[in-house]
């Protein structure tokens, strides 16, 4: 590894630039955020060798795509505050539930928000763009058209696939609540934060908009998702990720 700089490719909106952020942050890393433009990453992440999506992490002379990747990257390079055991049952508890929850969680999550955004003309370019600055945002006009039918091709974000993602995140709540016995209190392996508990939190944060999130700000939303935040919001999971953002997220929503 040469030197310590680390840069952090994301789109702002990601939730799962928002579990690797949170991840550097409870490490203590110093990094750099670099805020890039949808379509216009894919140069830099072909060149860098990495996935077509973001997070990126540039640690040194390393380049880590994938957020599971670059969560393992961390906990093997950085040991202090660790987030996953290092061997056991209760290693291979975190590892699964983390990959539940970006494997079924994740993507339900994005595809239900974007979907339910491109119901109102304009309002998919607000949300995807309003944690860019004035450059990025003047962009993100002129590409929106072309970013929401790549959207819509890569996710396959019809309407039977925004109600079937609906359902997915039901699951996915109903699941957490199972697991955590209904205790906003409860970790989810173990009596402290891991992995598992990371990644629950930032996946199913877009639709809590903790206080202190990249998701709280006083825009419009889809109705849908202001009724269904809400609705999570006085149930276990949503008082959960509440706690969690609460008690164990250090440094910037960015």
């Amino acid at each position: 590894m040469q030197g310590d700089r680390r840069v952090l490719l994301q789109f702002p909106i990601s939730h799962y630039c928002e579990k690797t952020r949170w991840h550097l942050d409870l490490k203590g890393l110093a990094y750099e955020v670099r805020n890039v433009l949808p379509g216009f990453h894919l140069p830099v992440t072909w060149r860098l060798g990495t996935d077509r999506t973001v997070p990126v992490l540039i640690d040194g002379a390393s380049a880590i795509g994938d957020s599971t990747a670059i969560a393992l990257h961390l906990e093997a390079s950085y040991p202090r505050a660790p987030l996953v055991p290092l061997s056991g049952v209760d290693r291979e508890r975190v590892l699964q539930i983390e990959a539940y929850f970006d494997d079924a969680l994740g993507p339900a999550v994005r595809k239900w928000l974007y979907g339910e955004a491109m119901k109102t003309p304009g309002m998919l370019r607000s949300l995807f763009f309003r944690g860019y600055g004035s450059m990025g945002r003047a962009a993100g006009y002129f590409i929106a058209g072309i970013l929401e039918y790549e959207i819509r091709r890569r996710y396959r974000i019809d309407e039977g696939g925004v109600v079937e993602a609906s359902r997915d995140i039901e699951a996915a709540v109903d699941r957490l609540e199972q697991w955590v016995d209904g205790d906003p209190e409860r970790y989810l392996v173990g009596d402290g934060l891991t992995l598992a508990d990371v990644a629950a939190a930032s996946l199913l944060a877009p639709l809590v908009a903790p206080p202190a999130s990249p998701w709280l700000a006083d825009q419009p939303i889809p109705s849908a998702l202001a009724e269904r935040r809400q609705a999570l919001r006085e149930r276990p999971a949503g008082k959960w990720v509440l706690k969690r953002y609460a008690r164990d997220r250090p440094g910037r929503p960015s």
